[in-house]
């Protein structure tokens, strides 16, 4: 009988924890989205705002509280240059979020304007 209510109790106590980690793990994957969601719509409008401008760009850059730095740069397009405007140089605009660990979060690109 104490053997039996042994083996129960050890059941319980495993089916328990199993339980209580898989709710961990989903409240702090649903965190983890909840900031990537915010960051990632920092970078829609960083990027809709620096595609609006019509003056000479300038580069940004920030950190977020958390310690997650961004980074708003310009890069060439990998394309061939029109004959009839030699000078234009198309370019991508990103918007990059690294972790303070160094690893990349999101790095969205859009046309931008020259």
């Amino acid at each position: 009988m104490l053997l039996e209510v042994l083996v129960a109790f050890v059941i319980l106590t495993l089916t328990l924890t199993v339980v209580y980690r898989s709710m961990s793990t989903s409240v702090s994957g649903i965190k983890l989205a909840r900031e990537r969601e915010a960051i990632i719509s920092q970078a829609v409008t960083e990027l809709e705002m620096a595609r609006s401008f019509r003056t000479r760009w300038v580069d940004r850059e920030g950190r977020y509280p958390d310690g997650i730095r961004w980074r708003l740069y310009r890069e060439p397009m990998r394309v061939r240059q029109p004959v009839d405007h030699p000078t234009l140089v198309p370019m991508w605009l990103v918007y990059e979020a690294v972790s303070p660990s160094g690893k990349e979060i999101v790095k969205l690109r859009t046309a931008g304007r020259r």
